[in-house]
């Protein structure tokens, strides 16, 4: 058979007396997070030749430009509508400007329906990026498309995340 020790002690301490982790062992972490929701209805892309702002923003002041931010932006319903249509794209800006480590209209993502008369998506789209100054960066969802849908309603909210993060 087989035998299972759990670790009681380390570096001849109990487990419980442990409050950080040894010099030089640095995992990083989180130092602010900000949630913004928005529940004012389905906003409807219907520009296929240049990227236009969805009126989504977040507003977010980090502490310094050496961490990075995650945002993590969720949705019930990510929607492309017409079948074999121009793909629906999103993309987020800072301050109105192209992020250039995302600048494409496809930047966080694509979504395209083949076959049928619509495609409904929920699922979160995420991007890791510099902290670019310590003022108020409002940060906006860009996007693109034929008749792309992004969906949100007090009971299916659309909340963007944003965290910033130390690391190493």
């Amino acid at each position: 058979g087989t035998s299972i020790m759990a670790i009681t002690r380390l570096n001849n301490n109990s487990i419980s007396s442990i409050t950080a982790l040894p010099s030089g062992i640095d995992t990083g972490k989180v130092v602010k997070v900000s949630k913004a929701k928005f529940t004012g209805g389905t906003v409807t892309i219907t520009n296929q030749s240049s990227t236009v702002d969805t009126g989504i923003d977040h507003t977010f002041t980090a502490t310094s430009t050496n961490n990075k931010l995650l945002h993590i932006i969720t949705c019930n319903g990510w929607r492309q509508v017409p079948d074999g249509g121009y793909p629906g794209m999103l993309t987020i800006y800072a301050d109105d400007s192209a992020i250039s480590e995302i600048n494409h209209e496809a930047g966080l993502g694509e979504w395209h329906q083949d076959g049928g008369t619509t495609q409904i998506t929920a699922g979160a789209i995420q991007y890791f990026g510099d902290a670019p100054s310590t003022s108020a960066v409002k940060y906006s969802l860009y996007g693109r498309g034929q008749d792309f849908r992004i969906q949100n309603s007090s009971t299916t909210p659309l909340i963007w995340t944003i965290m910033e993060c130390i690391t190493v």
